[in-house]
């Protein structure tokens, strides 16, 4: 008697093990709560501030400071005025960048945000992602740089 309802259930068991299995596969890859958990790598990121001035949104700014991280150590982007690209090493939350070269363009406008990038970015010892911001810091964990996704880059 015991046996068959246990061979009865059996099916049922295995049926409801398999959809707890399978039914995160189904929802949105590398989501909670319906937020995106954003990684350094393929998503390009658009600068918002500068330790704690808001970058200004400037029409005649030739680009407006970007970093995009590319799988195999390199990173590219812009300063707001020269097309930049070096390295970066990332171990755990530890950042940074290496071998950092740019164009030199002079700018009319821009000049201050893209001189203050390149001292800042020189800087950066770890990083933190909250949804969909990233955050670069120094060595004493003072907020020099914060981005956004760039969501025009994903159009």
């Amino acid at each position: 008697m015991m046996d068959k309802k246990f061979n009865r259930w059996l099916p049922m068991t295995a049926l409801v093990l398999m959809l707890l299995i399978a039914l995160p596969a189904c929802t949105t890859a590398g989501t909670e709560s319906g937020v995106q958990w954003m990684t350094l790598e393929d998503t390009q990121w658009k600068l918002l501030q500068l330790r704690d001035e808001a970058v200004p949104e400037q029409e005649n700014m030739m680009r407006h400071p970007v970093l995009a991280f590319l799988p195999d150590g390199r990173v590219a982007g812009s300063d707001g005025c020269n097309r930049l690209m070096g390295g970066y090493q990332e171990q755990g939350r530890q950042l940074s960048f290496t071998q950092m070269a740019s164009t030199r363009m002079a700018c009319v406008d821009g000049m201050e945000v893209a001189d203050s990038f390149n001292y800042l970015i020189a800087l950066v010892r770890s990083y933190e992602i909250k949804d969909d911001l990233l955050e670069l810091f120094s060595d004493s964990g003072e907020l020099l740089m914060r981005f956004q996704v760039d969501t025009a880059a994903e159009n």
